[in-house]
Order: structure tokens, then sequence, then C-alpha cells
């Protein structure tokens, strides 16, 4: 999880303050979570032929805003993606990012849910 630093401007309450911490701590790592369905998933589609492609998988915090860049660094990784004309094997496809996003998005926002209500209940 990524480490979250808050800098408070006014005389703001303690349980306020912790509340808010919670929440923003909570959407992080909900937001680990999905990228974790995400790349599972991916990773299970993605062209396999030595590896090269799926061992480049990686993930960027966002900075100052709570979510991830993710995705494969390969010279050829886009191109693979945005072709389904071409054919792989073993069930292996294009959209390999783009597919698992979309069949697990109830999944991950699930999950986003499940994390806040813990917190906030």
């Amino acid at each position: 999880m990524a480490k979250v630093s808050i800098e408070w401007s006014s005389d703001i309450p303690q349980k306020v303050k912790g509340l808010i911490q919670k929440t923003v701590e909570g959407l992080w790592e909900a937001s680990r979570v999905g990228v974790d369905i995400i790349g599972n998933e991916s990773e299970k589609e993605c062209p396999l032929d030595i590896s090269t492609l799926k061992d480049s998988w990686r993930v960027t915090p966002l900075g100052n805003e709570i979510g991830f860049e993710f995705g494969y660094y390969t010279p050829y990784a886009s191109r693979l993606h945005e072709h389904p004309e071409y054919h792989f094997q073993n069930g292996r496809k294009a959209k390999y990012l783009e597919h698992p996003i979309e069949q697990n998005k109830g999944d991950w926002q699930g999950q986003t849910v499940n994390k806040l209500k813990q917190i906030l209940f």
C-alpha cells in the first residue's frame, strides 16, 4: 500500500482527521486490490512466447492522486494489444488488458465499496 500523507490547513477535530486518513488509505488499498485483479487476469490473456511481454507488467502509484498507472511495457505491447486480427497460441489474445478491466469491473468496484464500508461503518 502507498504511504498517505495529509497536510491539515485548519483546526480539524482529531476524530475527523482519523476518519479522513482511514478513508484515503482504504481507497488506496481498494485501488491496489483492483490492480491486482486486473493484472492477474490480463496475464492469462496476454500473448506469450518467451514471457518478455508478460514480465514487463508494471504498476506505478499516481503521485498525489488515488490510483495507479499500470500496463505492459515492451516496444510491441500496444501493437499486440490493439490488433485483434493477430492470432496467438493457447487462447491468448489482443485486448489482453482491456478485456480483464471490463470483465472484472464489478469485482474491483465491489472491493472498493467493501473497503469503504469497513472504514465507515
